[in-house]
């Protein structure tokens, strides 16, 4: 039986606009079509372990509803696949911060984006 919580809690999600610009001043990325994924190690915030954001550049797609569809499908495959990753890092005394950026100009499929996040997922140095 699986016993993996599949969610995804409002503490793991990032926020802070100053956490946000140490991410992508700081961050490493790495691409594997249709996302990016830019990771961040800092010390222990006391929120959480793992704080995680999804984006979709307005530049590609103008209409938010565009948008709001690939985030949904980002985060529901992130809340799916992330239980290896939230193991790894649970006793850890730092903060992994993570932020998945759509790359494509055309819309994939819910399968496309799970695959990506996937082997993001399984990339991420812990």
């Amino acid at each position: 039986m699986d016993r993996h919580k599949y969610n995804f809690p409002a503490i793991e999600r990032l926020k802070q606009l100053n956490l946000f610009k140490l991410l992508l001043e700081n961050g490493r990325a790495s691409n594997l079509s249709p996302l990016r994924m830019t990771v961040y190690k800092i010390p222990f915030n006391g929120e959480s372990n793992l704080q995680v954001a999804f984006s979709v550049p307005k530049r590609k797609f103008k209409r938010a509803v565009d948008r709001n569809l690939l985030k949904r499908r980002m985060r529901e495959s992130y809340r799916l696949n992330c239980h290896d990753v939230r193991e790894g890092i649970k006793n850890s005394d730092f903060t992994l911060l993570i932020l998945f950026t759509y790359l494509n100009h055309e819309f994939k499929d819910y399968q496309t984006i799970e695959s990506a996040m996937i082997r993001h997922l399984k990339s991420v140095e812990l």
